[in-house]
């Protein structure tokens, strides 16, 4: 997505750093930090709702319950709009039925 972006090159270095400009306040002087963004997230998204040992507790039928919401919340949340789940799709996905 960032490399599809009109401004891309105003934000973003090749590697696809951010570029944040900040002003020193005592100087007025402008400088440009390179913010390296982490590739992946730091915990996945069933960790996130549960902690494992919640998780572990569930029966079956919650922890498939559990899994197929998980599952269109990603397809949701996906950055990608290629990837991200069309609206008649989730209306059919397992969670919602």
């Amino acid at each position: 997505m960032i490399k599809k972006g009109r401004f891309t090159d105003m934000h973003f270095d090749e590697s696809g750093s951010f570029l944040s400009v900040e002003l020193n306040k005592a100087t007025g002087t402008e400088s440009i930090k390179k913010l390296t963004l982490a590739p992946k997230p730091v915990s996945d998204l069933r960790s996130r709702l549960m902690s494992p040992a919640q998780i572990k507790k569930l029966s079956s039928e919650e922890a498939k319950l559990l899994a197929s919401f998980v599952d269109l919340l990603e397809k949701t949340l996906d950055l990608d709009p290629g990837k991200r789940i069309l609206p008649k799709d989730a209306l059919v996905h397992p969670f919602l039925r």
